[in-house]
């Protein structure tokens, strides 16, 4: 006969999948990576060195790693410079081709396409895909808005002000 649960709670409640769903594909990715699998980003050397000079081009290939942030960046560029190379006569080339996946909508999923769970697979994903503002007053009582990375063809209207007391927390 047809085995019966020992315990049941709420089973006739509908559920939102989305937690259950994180469990199916974890066991995916344990099954085809492997428990010990570890993501990674190599930079190789292309061109010819001379002394701690490269001359050519600096390649970054990402593989996917999920942790890449600013800081595990600058750890990488320290392990270029413990090999020996202080100087790069070439480019910094990116190369985020290990998935080759087609183009999608990240808001296609629920419409926000800018929440950071929404973001898209990326060989060469940094910083979650997130930037972060912060906020600083200067000398002369200014709100100063700043990005962290920087992003040179950002531009933020700034109508910040400050004003006494607590803040409210809401806008």
């Amino acid at each position: 006969g047809a085995e019966q649960s020992l315990l049941e709670f709420n089973a006739d409640v509908p559920r939102n999948p989305a937690s259950t769903q994180k469990l199916l594909t974890t066991f995916a990715a344990l099954e085809l990576l492997g428990p010990a699998h570890t993501w990674h980003t190599d930079v190789y050397a292309l061109g010819t060195r001379s002394d701690d000079r490269l001359d050519g081009d600096l390649l970054v290939k990402g593989y996917g790693d999920p942790s890449l942030t600013t800081e595990r960046v600058w750890l990488l560029m320290h392990g270029v410079m413990r090999k020996g190379i202080k100087q790069v006569s070439g480019d910094l080339v990116l190369d985020d081709s290990y998935f080759a996946l087609e183009p999608e909508d990240p808001g296609g999923f629920d419409g926000q396409r800018y929440r950071t769970y929404n973001a898209l697979p990326y060989a060469l994903l940094t910083n979650f895909n997130a930037v972060d503002f912060i906020f600083r007053s200067d000398s002369a009582g200014r709100v100063v808005i700043r990005t962290d990375p920087v992003l040179p063809n950002l531009s933020i209207d700034n109508k910040v002000q400050l004003s006494p007391g607590q803040c409210r927390g809401t806008v």
